[in-house]
């Protein structure tokens, strides 16, 4: 029996896999090529848009530095969070990928609707349609006044890529049972295609 689930696994690893690697990440440990409006910081680790001092009638963003996708662009995830304290339909948060030919709202968010993920940060996931081109990601806060907000971190942006048949398993050696509650080792030899 043992023996059967072992040649299965060697089976299924030795199959060729789907990769999604990460080509950009920003975990804002400096905010070097970053453009910052007034209320927007990079400091401790994150960028955030905070209320003070309060703004009326406002619009600022935070815009990233240049990006150059890859051919097989896969997802844009943005680890953030919204704490907002007084939800108004006033004021709104957008991210926005500028291209050479366009603005792309990807997500509007109405303070009217309250905070938005966990104090720790909450993953946003987007489908990029930009293959092979340069962009920028604009984080946008707009409305009548600041002093409804509280803060908008955001920890980490990661776009990543897919690889079709990236890595296959070239070799598995180890032993070929194991008794039950023995531990076995095995050592994978991986090639990248």
């Amino acid at each position: 029996k043992n023996t059967i689930l072992i040649w299965l696994l060697v089976l299924f690893l030795a199959l060729p896999g789907l990769g999604q690697t990460p080509i950009w990440t920003d975990d804002f440990s400096s905010p070097q090529g970053w453009f910052l409006a007034d209320n927007w910081v990079i400091a401790s680790n994150k960028l955030e848009f905070y209320w003070s001092p309060s703004i009326s009638n406002f619009d600022q963003e935070a815009l990233s530095p240049l990006i150059s996708l890859d051919d097989n662009i896969g997802e844009l995830i943005i680890n953030q969070y919204l704490d907002v304290f007084s939800g108004t339909p006033d004021e709104s948060a957008e991210i926005a990928i500028i291209s050479v030919n366009e603005t792309t709202v990807i997500w509007d968010y109405v303070l009217l609707e309250g905070s938005w993920g966990i104090s720790s940060g909450s993953d946003l996931t987007f489908s990029l349609e930009f293959a092979g081109q340069d962009i920028r990601i604009r984080f946008r806060t707009f409305g009548l006044t600041t002093f409804n907000w509280n803060w908008w971190d955001v920890f980490e942006i990661k776009i990543t890529t897919f690889y079709n048949n990236d890595l296959c398993v070239h070799s598995i050696t180890g032993p070929t049972s194991v008794e039950v509650n023995e531990e076995g080792t095995w050592q994978v030899e991986v090639k990248n295609l």
